[in-house]
């Protein structure tokens, strides 16, 4: 992911086979229980500082949803603005699976945009890399508000359009601080070509936090918001 290796400073995003929990208990958005919109606002540090934000927002629809995604980070050094990363995404879910994307990112200056849909079979995608069909019954993205959908074999990375395989494991469970209150939550690696990423779940499924190591000891971080 980009944004990782620039804010290095010099990729976290884009922006997630049925998983447990461990605790009898599956989450999907794509059950009749999540029959209202859905948000997930996240405050977004570099160590303890704010950067900016990354937020999500989620409208069902028929046999699924369209999701919608916005972030912008600012990293300041001295008295001027080092690097700065505007991303925004808007995705259409049927049964499980994608069917549209269409994608803007302004990475420090680097425009990235990705278009796909569902085309007689195959996965017909346009990115800032070229054009490329994907042979998949179902192509998922980083669906990190999803965990049935994470742990998938392949995802599509929505900023750069790149399909790349994928490893999710349950590393364990810990108690994590969000806005202030003590959460009993579980935490999942995630492995992607050079993407190495850290998120956590409570025990209703909500996603509640994303981190990402970046180089000279520093972390990208992402916090749930109040909402």
């Amino acid at each position: 992911m980009t944004i990782i290796k620039r804010l290095a400073l010099a990729s976290a995003l884009a922006a997630f086979s049925t998983v447990s929990f461990g605790f009898n208990t599956t989450v999907s958005v794509d059950d009749a229980t999540y029959s209202d919109p859905r948000e997930w606002n996240f405050q977004v540090y570099l160590n303890d500082d704010p950067i900016g934000f990354h937020n999500f927002r989620l409208d069902p629809s028929g046999n699924g949803y369209r999701l919608k995604t916005e972030a912008k980070f600012e990293v300041d050094f001295l008295f001027f603005t080092a690097y700065r990363y505007q991303h925004e995404n808007v995705e259409v879910w049927e049964n499980g699976c994608l069917q549209r994307i269409e994608s803007r990112t302004n990475d420090n200056g680097d425009e990235f945009r990705v278009v796909g849909s569902r085309d007689d079979g195959d996965f017909d995608l346009t990115a800032t890399g070229g054009d490329e069909s994907l042979d998949a019954d179902c192509v998922r993205t980083f669906a990190y508000w999803d965990l049935d959908k994470l742990k998938d074999s392949r995802l599509l990375n929505a900023q750069t359009g790149d399909y790349v395989p994928v490893d999710v494991q349950r590393v364990g469970r810990e108690i994590i601080q969000i806005n202030g209150e003590s959460i009993d939550a579980y935490r999942y690696s995630v492995d992607a070509n050079d993407m190495d990423l850290d998120v956590w779940y409570g025990p209703d499924g909500q996603w509640l936090k994303l981190t990402s190591n970046v180089r000279n000891g520093r972390q990208l971080r992402y916090e749930l918001r109040e909402s």
